[in-house]
């Protein structure tokens, strides 16, 4: 999660105000991603998008691979970064509501995940987790399930492994002091819990293939790769126009693109992914401008 610093607040552009539900079903069509609202049909590796209180389900029903490449990130990683001595644990409460939208949903996902398939770990990714605070009850959430399972079925306690992405520039520091020392953590009171972090952004591969059982996103997606280009005038820039305007909208679709394909790379046959962010009504207001 980047900071917005005075020099580039209008990179902290809203993806989801340039890309409306029929832009995704047909972003998904164009790497064999088959798109549906029907939550009762039974296809592999679900994708879960939830835009405020709508739940769409994306379904992905191949992988194809792309080579990783760093020319969408930014020139200079030192000008962007998280604010450090847990700046965004104590000014992230709003999006820590968000939260709330998730849970039912990531016990769903994990009721979903044939433990058969997944090996003797149960390895979940936490992609954009900031300094940390917002993640502990998601991922506290998901392992009380994964328990739950194992123990009506009867098994042994499976070993649950946690990694926590973000930029190379997010403070580490402040999210493993969170992690392993507040009350609230995911891992107090747990044994055979693991956590692991990875400062790779969510547009690159960052695990090997078919690698996840469950992955988790919230209030992330809406940051782009890269600014691709300077708005006049302007700090906002859904409020860009002409020319200007459709270079970001074309950075976010493309950098919506890379994040799926490389999600549906990293997931296990049966895995599931859940992502929580804020929508836009259909002139790309998100009420945040407000």
């Amino acid at each position: 999660m980047k900071s917005l610093s005075p020099w580039h607040t209008n990179a902290a552009v809203c993806a989801q105000a340039f890309i409306k539900l029929a832009e995704i079903r047909q972003l998904a069509k164009t790497f064999g991603v088959n798109f549906s609202t029907n939550e009762s049909r039974t296809r592999t590796r679900p994708i879960r998008f939830a835009c405020e209180a709508i739940a769409i389900i994306i379904i992905s029903g191949n992988k194809k691979c792309m080579t990783q490449s760093t020319d969408k990130l930014p020139a200079s990683h030192s000008e962007e970064h998280m604010l450090g001595h847990g700046f965004y644990n104590k000014h992230s409460h709003e999006q820590a509501k968000a939260n709330t939208y998730a849970l039912p949903l990531i016990v769903e996902a994990t009721n979903r995940i044939d433990f058969a398939q997944i090996g003797k770990e149960f390895r979940i990714a936490d992609y954009g987790s900031a300094q940390g605070q917002n993640s502990l009850l998601p991922m506290k959430t998901a392992i009380a399930q994964i328990r739950a399972r194992a123990a009506k079925a009867g098994g042994t306690a499976i070993p649950v492994d946690v990694t926590h992405t973000d930029l190379p520039t997010n403070d580490w520091s402040t999210l493993f002091q969170t992690v392993l020392f507040s009350p609230d953590s995911y891992l107090a009171g747990e044994s055979n819990v693991f956590c692991f972090a990875s400062g790779t952004s969510i547009y690159q591969q960052i695990f090997p293939p078919n690698h996840l059982a469950l992955g988790y996103s919230a209030i992330t997606e809406h940051w782009l790769s890269r600014k691709p280009c300077n708005i006049l005038n302007e700090i906002w820039s859904v409020r860009a126009t002409g020319q200007v305007h459709e270079t970001w909208a074309a950075q976010a679709k493309a950098d919506w693109h890379a994040f799926l394909q490389y999600r549906a790379l990293e997931m296990q046959p049966s895995a599931q992914l859940v992502i929580i962010g804020s929508g836009a009504d259909a002139e790309g207001n998100s009420g945040a401008k407000a």
